[in-house]
Parts: structure tokens; sequence; C-alpha cells
């Protein structure tokens, strides 16, 4: 996920969602107020409901366009520097839990969860991390903050979450 800051690095524009009057959004900046929103919401279902009224693009959406744009710069058409998305997609539950449970927006990278070829998991003690791998976007303590309030959010009755 890239931020307003190191979009340039990557050479990725920013996004605007069509037909909305919001700014143009850096999906790094939203996963840093996802991790706020949950924070202070001690709710999944909230935050992705805010995801969902701000028309904030899902991740898989984000990335179809992030390819169609690279290859139109490789191709040398001519790139505009914000991408328009018509259809953002919905926020399910599942979808920010994923990305709140995540270490990789710690800039932590994670080798070997999975043996492709016998299509199965590895176990966790056998996982390679490689700290500090790429930018942070979330520190570690919020990272840590919001992993022990999920675990506290999901001993309670599914009402509450």
């Amino acid at each position: 996920a890239y931020t307003k800051e190191n979009s340039l690095t990557y050479n990725i524009p920013a996004i605007k969602v069509f037909d909305r009057s919001t700014d143009e959004i850096y999906p790094g900046d939203y996963v840093k107020f996802m991790f706020d929103w949950f924070i202070s919401y001690s709710s999944i279902s909230k935050v992705a409901r805010r995801l969902n009224d701000l028309s904030i693009p899902i991740p898989r959406v984000i990335q179809e366009h992030i390819k169609i744009y690279q290859l139109k710069r490789e191709k040398n058409h001519s790139t505009p520097k914000v991408m328009v998305i018509t259809k953002p997609g919905f926020w399910s539950r599942t979808t920010v839990r994923d990305i709140l449970l995540n270490p990789f927006y710690t800039g932590v990278y994670i080798w070997n969860k999975s043996n492709i070829q016998l299509d199965q998991r590895i176990d966790r003690n056998n996982w390679i991390y490689a700290d500090n791998a790429h930018e942070k976007i979330i520190d570690e303590k919020t990272y840590i903050m919001v992993t022990s309030l999920y675990d506290e959010i999901k001993k309670k009755p599914m009402a509450n979450q």
C-alpha cells in the first residue's frame, strides 16, 4: 500500500472515486485510518461501514487499476496523474480484519507460509520473517494495540463486534 509520500517513488498515481467529492486517495493513508478507526470504534464492522460510506475502493479493485495503469505506462500510452475508479467494491469484515492483523504494514514481510505444490499451510514456527523489508505504514505500538484489542473483542459474543 502506498502513501502520498511514497507514490512518486513507486510511480503510482492517486486514486479518485468517480462521481464523489472526495479528495485523492492513497491506499496507505487509508490503512492508517483503518487502524485508528478500529482503536476508536473497537469494531471491525464499523470500520468496514465507514470505508463503504466513504466509497473507498477495496484492495482488489485498486490492484486491478494499478495493473492497467502500469500496462499503459509500459506501452508508452499517456497515463493520468489520477486513476478514476467507478466501482469501488464492498468492504467486508474479513477484508478489514485481514488488513488489521497483517504485520506487513509494520514493514515485516513473511515467507514460507504455504507450500503451493502440496496446497497446504506451513506451521507458523517455520515461517520466515524479514523485519524492515519495506517502508512501514503502521508503527509496532499501534499494531500491537490493534491485535490485542482484536483478541479481546474476539472473546466477546458476536453482537458486540
